[in-house]
């Protein structure tokens, strides 16, 4: 049985400084964990605090479904 998604990024554009990310496709289930891997300044802390709602996409969608 799979988990009911928590999070979903649908054709989300992220600002990165001066530049705007390619379109992200992206999904999470309840209780999965995930890791940040990448060189200096390529937007780890800005893929976080978009997903975590600290952060506006430029473009596109992010959905959350409620913890209960």
């Amino acid at each position: 049985m799979t988990s009911p998604l928590a999070l979903t990024l649908e054709q989300a554009v992220l600002a990165l400084g001066d530049e705007c990310s390619p379109p992200i496709e992206w999904s999470m289930n309840k209780g999965e964990k995930i890791l940040l891997k990448g060189k200096n300044g390529c937007g780890k802390s800005t893929f976080a605090e978009t997903i975590t709602g600290y952060k506006k996409t430029v473009s596109g969608g992010i959905g959350r479904t409620s913890h209960t």
